[in-house]
């Protein structure tokens, strides 16, 4: 039996200079996670991350916290989608990022006002009447995210895996509707799963009979029950 572990990465540095690197808070998510996996279960066979250094920062602190010996490997189809292209693709002028974070300092609530620039231009990247502006169509992401984890639950024993919520949004929803590409139902719980997503949280699937390993349980975040802080969406 083939088991896939997903883990969302800690929390990233949403209003620091370099989103890619873990906030204090999200290396805290990730120790936390690592401990929670290494009392519930036994030493996967491996452990893989994305390419991102969220990725990579957290795999590690999940081995370190774990206390596992496993086999680390990199595979960038683990990678999340390209936010900062989408946001360039839908507001030129947020191209780059000190004039995004430039932007955001002036409203009220940077966080809000990010998450509503954020979700439309998802909506944008996801509606498929413009993905000649993207480097990765919605439908080209689906795939690699696919052929990654059917590839990967094909390996005997436990893989625990380091990535993002898109990715892991995207198997949720191809298993919850059987499904194996990305139409009009997949988008749509797609985008309903990954808003919820919170960072450090676990997601479980089985190797099965159908081609897209089969969703156990999604978004777990009980070790973080203990102390609500610890719990983060963006």
């Amino acid at each position: 039996m083939s088991l896939l572990i997903l883990v969302r990465h800690g929390q990233a540095s949403i209003t620091g200079d370099d989103y890619d690197l873990l906030s204090p808070l999200g290396e805290h998510q990730a120790g936390v996670t690592g401990r929670a996996l290494g009392e519930r279960m036994a030493q996967p066979a491996v452990i893989v991350h994305g390419s991102l250094r969220r990725h990579g920062q957290t795999a590690s602190g999940i081995t370190a916290a774990s206390g596992w010996s496993c086999p680390v490997e990199t595979d960038d189809r683990w990678d999340e989608f390209d936010h900062d292209g989408l946001l360039a693709a839908a507001h030129p002028e947020y191209a780059t990022r000190p004039a995004l974070l430039e932007a955001l300092a002036a409203q009220e609530n940077p966080a809000r006002a990010f998450q509503d620039l954020f979700l439309a231009s998802v909506d944008r990247w996801t509606g498929g009447e413009h993905d000649g502006d993207y480097r990765e169509s919605f439908p080209t992401f689906v795939r690699r995210v696919r052929e990654a984890a059917t590839e990967l639950a094909e390996r005997p024993g436990t893989a625990v895996v380091s990535s993002s919520g898109g990715p892991i949004a995207v198997l949720a929803a191809l298993s919850t509707l059987g499904a194996n590409d990305a139409g009009p139902e997949v988008v749509k719980a797609w985008g309903r799963l990954n808003e919820v997503a919170v960072n450090g949280a676990v997601s479980k699937f089985l190797r099965g009979r159908r081609p897209t390993p089969t969703l156990l349980s999604y978004n777990d975040h009980s070790h973080f029950e203990h102390d609500r802080d610890l719990i983060s969406y963006r």
